[in-house]
């Protein structure tokens, strides 16, 4: 009764298993492209990996800028309701 259930899983996993396999290659060749496209003084700085890390303290991408003081808002009100769960 499992076969046909576990040889069509296998079959999904297999087709997803190509399908990121040709996104992949795509990227690749698109790199490719596009660093060939550089100006020839770009293109060593281009196949430099670029490996620093992430800044740690990175903000989301928003579309409209943070309103000044609404963590701190939103902190404080967090510590009140808190504070009054204790009192009960």
């Amino acid at each position: 009764m499992g076969g046909g259930l576990q040889r069509q899983y296998s079959r999904v996993l297999m087709r997803k298993h190509r399908a990121r396999q040709a996104a992949e290659s795509t990227l690749l060749r698109l790199k490719k492209e596009a660093i060939e496209a550089l100006p020839e003084h770009l293109k060593a700085a281009a196949l430099v990996p670029d490996l620093t890390p992430f800044p740690v303290n990175r903000f989301m991408a928003t579309l409209t800028p943070p309103i000044e003081g609404y963590i701190e808002k939103i902190n404080e009100a967090t510590k009140k309701s808190s504070s009054m769960e204790k009192l009960r």
